[in-house]
């Protein structure tokens, strides 16, 4: 093959969809963002069970997250009290950990890193890319391109 181009984008019709749990514009909406909701655990499910380091480390992977480490912290101390299932749940998480000074100067909601950070740890979404650019580089030839 001399090119392979690849759209890895993600449907916004999935993501703005409030039931899906995607969303952090939605207080009540389930906390699920499962790209298939037949298959695996739910965000909250994640959530509720994950260690503070790897959730820590999760978020400074897939979120690139600055307050990573405050921000697991104070997960871990709001589902002691009482489990989250709502994406409500997980912004008062954000909101909590974040300085509101910090937040205000932010561009954009202090929440989407770590929705985007949960989206792709519930959905294993890194493993199989990396190993479909391996194979995908294989199947290039000498000089071929992917974009």
């Amino acid at each position: 093959m001399d090119g392979i181009i690849l759209d890895l984008g993600v449907s916004s019709y999935q993501l703005d969809t409030k039931e899906r749990g995607f969303t952090y514009r939605e207080a009540d909406a389930p906390l699920d963002m499962r790209m298939d909701p037949t298959q695996g655990i739910t965000a909250a499910e994640y959530l509720n069970a994950v260690s503070e380091r790897e959730f820590c480390q999760i978020l400074r992977d897939y979120g690139d997250e600055k307050w990573a480490a405050r921000i697991a912290q104070i997960l871990m101390e709001k589902r002691a009290q009482k489990p989250l299932q709502t994406t409500g749940d997980l912004v008062a998480v954000v909101d909590a950990a974040i300085p509101k000074a910090v937040r205000r100067k932010d561009e954009g909601h202090p929440a989407r890193r770590t929705f985007q950070a949960v989206r792709i740890a519930v959905n294993d979404e890194i493993a199989p890319l990396e190993q479909a650019l391996r194979d995908w580089v294989d199947m290039l030839l000498p000089g071929g391109r992917l974009a």
